[in-house]
Formats: C-alpha cells, sequence, structure tokens
C-alpha cells in the first residue's frame, strides 16, 4: 500500500485542479465561486455606480422622469448587499 501512495507519478495541471475538486466538492466550488466573485466585483461596482451618475446627471437636466433612478439606486444596494453577505458568510478566498 505504502508503494502506491509513494510511487513517482508525473502530476499536470488538469490533476492540481481536479484533485481538490473529487475530495472536497462544495469546499473547493465554494471558493472558486467566492474568488470569481471577488474578481468580478469592481467591475460591477463600477458599472453600476456610473448608471447611477448617468441616471442622476439625466433627472438633473430634465430628460428622463424621477422614477427612472430607482433600478440603478436598487442594484447598487444589491451589490452592497451581497458583498456583505459573501464576505461575512463565505470566507474562503
Amino acid at each position: 500500500m505504502y508503494k502506491k501512495l509513494l510511487s513517482k507519478k508525473n502530476f499536470r495541471m488538469l490533476d492540481y485542479v481536479s484533485i481538490p475538486f473529487s475530495t472536497c466538492t462544495l469546499g473547493y466550488m465554494a471558493k472558486v465561486l467566492r474568488c470569481v466573485y471577488a474578481a468580478l466585483f469592481p467591475v460591477l461596482n463600477s458599472l453600476a455606480l456610473a448608471d447611477f451618475v448617468d441616471t442622476t446627471v439625466s433627472i438633473y437636466d430634465g430628460k428622463l422622469p424621477f422614477d427612472s433612478i430607482y433600478f440603478p439606486l436598487f442594484c447598487l444596494i444589491g451589490l452592497i448587499i451581497l458583498n456583505r453577505f459573501i464576505l461575512i458568510h463565505i470566507r474562503i478566498c
């Protein structure tokens, strides 16, 4: 048995992904999703903030009605809530 564990093997790049995924599927998947979210959050936050500012300026100029501010505002609030939830409950990455 020890001979199998200590035998020399050439690992490929795919093995470094498949071995952790096969041993702890849920934990590894949560870590991957958390890292992807951490990479995408600044982009999503910038897009939501830019849309909010553009809508605010258009409302101030009189081009859009006042009701059009709610969707960009709720997008910003949703991103903040999602970020807090992920940072508090999923501390992996």
